[in-house]
């Protein structure tokens, strides 16, 4: 993974894209336009700032057990044979079936520590198994 690149974001600079955000977000390439303002960032870094921490629809609680299961029977039916999930599209149905924005990294660390969860089960079973028949 690539490490951070350019200054860390401060409140005063969230302050200005979030007001940028409020006047330039209909506008095609919004992320562009708040960049003007703030060039010490890129508008990657502005855009992501803005879907992931700073946009005011996004649903802060913690997921509930009825998006947790939807998570997980969406990834399973639409997961492309390589391995492929489309985040973006998950996050459109939860926000249509349970009228929540969450943010990718919300939905991913849900996701990423299940799949830790179930594979350090499995392998600590399978461990202690092996112990036991010896």
């Amino acid at each position: 993974m690539g490490g951070r690149k350019g200054p860390l974001f401060t409140k005063e600079v969230d302050n200005i894209i979030i007001e940028l955000m409020k006047k330039c977000g209909h506008l095609p390439k919004p992320y562009v336009k708040v960049r003007e303002a703030i060039p010490q960032y890129t508008s990657k870094q502005i855009r992501q700032r803005w879907i992931s921490r700073l946009d005011p629809r996004l649903c802060r609680k913690y997921l509930d057990d009825d998006e947790k299961s939807f998570i997980v029977q969406w990834v399973e039916y639409n997961q492309e044979p390589n391995g492929t999930i489309h985040w973006k599209d998950l996050i459109n149905e939860i926000e249509h079936k349970f009228g929540n924005l969450r943010s990718e990294n919300t939905i991913k660390n849900f996701w990423n520590q299940r799949k830790r969860r179930i594979f350090r089960d499995t392998y600590l079973n399978t461990y202690n198994n092996s112990i036991i028949l010896l």
